[in-house]
């Protein structure tokens, strides 16, 4: 909900040419947090950060847990929680002052600049780099009117107020106020019933004109004119704001976006793009800009039901001139398409972030490499192969270490450490399982049991036997690395004379014409040998694919009906990075 980009800082004005080919010409890093503390990018998971929120607990929801603001600058990643937290990396930097009572003050935003870290409490109180610098006034009941973000240009920090009245540093008498549209009930008053839609939750600043501009949750965008030049520069260092001498500024409104007073079509999103255009994202999935505020530039097909959240659109980011936007689900939209660009695992999504830098890692959790696990079926004396292959978000193959436990390996077996394959030219009818450890170097070696069962060649000429599939299990596949598998499938009737039976044959086909091989995946089929039948399955997944996908192969023996084989396939980002997603070769 703040100017993404540093560029757009007047203390770093004049990095906007130095960065903006970089930014405007490159990939993101898509930041995604949720309300329990999972911060993902490009769908895979980074921290998990702590937190005891329960909200199935009616008695102790814990809910001063709640994680509520993630700002990314550079490679570093910053979380705010609910009772001061802050943390950066996955490691906690601050913690800051928080009381523990009913209605106590909550920290409700954050900003950072330059490694500086300002944060703002409900209840005014400004923190910078985990001390407190100031106590801005709420007034009124309840406490009053509570402050709902905080953005720092590193001459002056400025603190929102609901009621629309702009604070700089720690200065007790407002600069400015974004004001006007149509009313509702008591502008920004939460002891008013309707007056959330009122509440003004956002603000942007444009780095060209450097006017600043503020949200309200019901569509209404005020632009207040431009802050002020620093000091070195000739001026006040301060927003120039005009006043009518009673804290009242004297900007203008820009724009008041549809809004009809459902849930549902609350603003949640607000931003700025580095050629100077604001984007406002409503809950439902409908996003404007200050060219398009009557039909929104795109829908992103949120909720039409006020009282869902699960659906509902919860915030936007601008890296460049590319505009993302948040479901609470985890799905990523990137505009100018409605559908979305990928899916985050788990759901409570509020915050996302942006960056053409790529993620610290320093502190970065290792992920266990995942192996993927074959339970084979096959005929006695028909030649079987069990290939190990391991996906790892955060190692090359080759860097994963897997032994074999040799006392595992089937009478009559090989296990070939350089292939790492698994080769019985003559099975033994029976259960086998063979084992190997998978070893990334930095967790405990993951053990993987492969479950063979070979079945007697029935040759019974007068009776067909279905084809045997072999079941493929826990298959992690990486954006844009291609992900190769054997598919394999035999047939009991071996033995039989072919020509009389064409039982003894099976075949594996698949439906080109649906996902993933709609996508660009294959699969190449490798004829047929004593009786079984193989092929290649390869996939190079993109971006988009990020998420579930299930790929479906027929395996037929030209007598019965064919059996079906479902590979399920989860398919994540790899956190090797080069540059961004897409850019050049992972790094060595």
């Amino acid at each position: 909900m703040k100017c993404p980009s540093v560029a757009c800082r007047w203390s770093i004005a004049l990095l906007l040419l130095a960065c903006a080919g970089d930014v405007l010409h490159g990939q993101a890093f898509v930041y995604a947090l949720n309300d329990r503390g999972r911060v993902a990018v490009n769908g895979t998971q980074l921290d998990k950060l702590p937190g005891k929120f329960d909200p199935d607990d009616p008695e102790d929801p814990n809910d001063e847990q709640i994680w509520v603001d993630l700002v990314v600058e550079g490679a570093d990643r910053y979380g705010l929680r609910r009772d001061g937290r802050v943390f950066k990396n996955g490691k906690q930097l601050y913690a800051l002052p928080f009381a523990l009572f009913v209605n106590a003050p909550e920290w409700i935003d954050l900003d950072v600049l330059l490694g500086t870290v300002v944060a703002i409490r409900s209840d005014g109180v400004l923190s910078q780099n985990g001390s407190t610098i100031g106590e801005l006034p709420v007034q009124g009941l309840m406490g009053g009117f509570p402050f709902r973000a905080v953005m720092s240009l590193g001459i002056a920090t400025y603190s929102l107020r609901s009621d629309g009245f702009l604070f700089v540093n720690d200065t007790l008498t407002p600069i400015g106020r974004f004001q006007g549209g149509p009313l509702f009930g008591t502008p920004g008053n939460p002891e008013d019933g309707e007056s959330f839609d009122t509440q003004w939750f956002a603000m942007a600043i444009d780095p060209l004109t450097l006017e600043l501009r503020g949200l309200r949750r019901d569509g209404v965008v005020f632009n207040l004119g431009p802050v002020a030049a620093p000091p070195d520069q000739g001026g006040t260092g301060f927003a120039p704001f005009r006043s009518d001498g009673e804290g009242v500024g004297l900007g203008n409104v820009e724009a008041t976006l549809p809004f009809e007073g459902a849930n549902n079509q609350n603003y949640d999103g607000f931003g700025m793009s580095l050629d100077g255009t604001w984007y406002a994202l409503r809950r439902d999935g409908w996003l404007f800009d200050e060219n398009d505020v009557i039909d929104p530039v795109v829908n992103f097909q949120g909720g039409d039901d006020p009282e869902e959240f699960g659906d509902l659109y919860r915030d936007l980011a601008v890296l460049g001139t590319d505009v993302y936007a948040l479901r609470n689900d985890g799905r990523v939209a990137l505009s100018p398409q409605a559908s979305p660009l990928f899916t985050n695992a788990k759901s409570g999504y509020t915050d996302i972030a942006l960056s053409a830098a790529a993620p610290d890692l320093t502190s970065f959790k290792n992920q266990r490499p995942v192996p993927v696990i074959y339970n084979l079926r096959g005929v006695e004396n028909v030649p079987l192969n069990v290939p190990v292959i391991v996906s790892d978000v955060d190692k090359e193959p080759e860097d994963i270490v897997v032994t074999a436990d040799l006392e595992t390996v089937p009478p009559g077996a090989t296990w070939n450490d350089e292939l790492r394959v698994l080769s019985w030219p003559v099975p033994v009818v029976g259960k086998y399982k063979f084992t190997v450890f998978v070893d990334d170097g930095s967790n405990k070696p993951r053990k993987a049991n492969y479950k063979i069962r070979v079945l007697a060649t029935d040759n019974n000429p007068d009776k067909n036997r279905k084809p045997l599939t072999s079941k493929i299990k826990k298959v992690q596949a990486l954006v844009d690395r291609e992900l190769a598998l054997l598919i394999y499938a035999t047939d009991r009737d071996f033995g039989e004379d072919p020509e009389l039976d064409p039982g003894d044959v099976p075949e594996i086909t698949v439906d080109e014409d649906k996902f993933p091989f709609s996508a660009g995946a294959t699969f190449t089929p490798g004829g047929v040998v004593d009786g079984s039948a193989s092929g290649v399955f390869r996939w190079t997944p993109a971006f988009e694919d990020i998420g579930k996908a299930k790929a479906i192969f027929f395996v037929s023996d030209g007598v019965a009906k064919p059996r079906k084989l479902g590979l399920s396939l989860k398919v994540v980002s790899s956190l090797l990075f080069a540059d961004a997603p897409g850019e050049g070769e992972p790094d060595p």
